[in-house]
C-alpha cells in the first residue's frame, strides 16, 4: 500500500484547473456594449439615439431611413455579415472552450491511469491551440468590422456617431 498515493480525482481536477487558466489566459476579446445582433439585424445604441443595419444594407437611424449610395450599402451588408459571422465564432470558441475542459478531464484520467502526466498535457495544448488560433481570426474579424465601420461613417454622416467599434491592442490579443 502507498502512504503517499494521490488521488485520481484529486489529480484530474488539479490537471483541468491547471490547463483551463493557462489556455484562457492567452485569450482576450473585448465587444463594446453598444452593439447588439438581434436577429439578423445589428443595433447600435449611443447617447445620439439608435441606428439599425440590416442585412441588406439598410440603415435606419432613429427609426429613419437613410439614403445610401451602392457603395455604402454594400460596405453595410459586409459589416452586418462581419458581425454575425463574430458572434458565430464566439459561440463555436465557447463551445470549443467547453469541449477543452471535458478532453482535458478525460486526458487526466487517462494521465492517471497510464501515470503519463506529459502526454496528458500535449493533448491539451494542442486542443489550446485550436481554440487560439480561432481567437485570432475572431480578433482579425473584429478589425475587418472596425475598418468597414470607418469607411462607412467617412461617406455617411449619418452613421458617424454609430461608429463606436474600436479595437486597440489591448481589445482583442492572443498571446503564443
Amino acid at each position: 500500500m502507498h502512504a503517499h498515493r494521490r488521488s485520481p480525482l484529486l489529480l484530474a481536477l488539479l490537471l483541468v484547473f491547471a490547463a483551463a487558466p493557462a489556455v484562457a489566459s492567452h485569450i482576450h476579446i473585448s465587444f463594446d456594449d453598444e452593439v447588439e445582433i438581434e436577429g439578423d439585424d445589428i443595433v447600435i445604441n449611443t447617447d445620439d439615439g439608435e441606428a439599425v443595419v440590416t442585412s441588406d444594407g439598410r440603415l435606419t437611424v432613429e427609426g429613419r431611413r437613410v439614403a445610401l449610395g451602392e457603395r455604402d450599402r454594400q460596405a453595410l451588408v459586409l459589416y452586418n455579415q462581419t458581425l454575425r459571422r463574430v458572434e458565430d465564432r464566439a459561440v463555436e470558441m465557447g463551445m470549443h472552450g467547453a469541449g477543452l475542459a471535458a478532453s482535458a478531464l478525460a486526458a487526466a484520467v487517462v494521465a492517471i491511469t497510464t501515470g503519463d502526466e506529459r502526454r496528458a498535457e500535449r493533448h491539451i495544448e494542442e486542443k489550446a491551440e485550436d481554440l487560439k488560433e480561432a481567437a485570432r481570426q475572431l480578433c482579425q474579424d473584429m478589425r475587418t468590422v472596425e475598418a468597414l465601420q470607418d469607411i462607412v461613417a467617412e461617406r455617411v454622416a449619418a452613421f458617424r456617431p454609430y461608429a463606436v467599434i474600436e479595437i486597440d491592442a489591448d481589445d482583442c490579443d492572443v498571446d503564443d
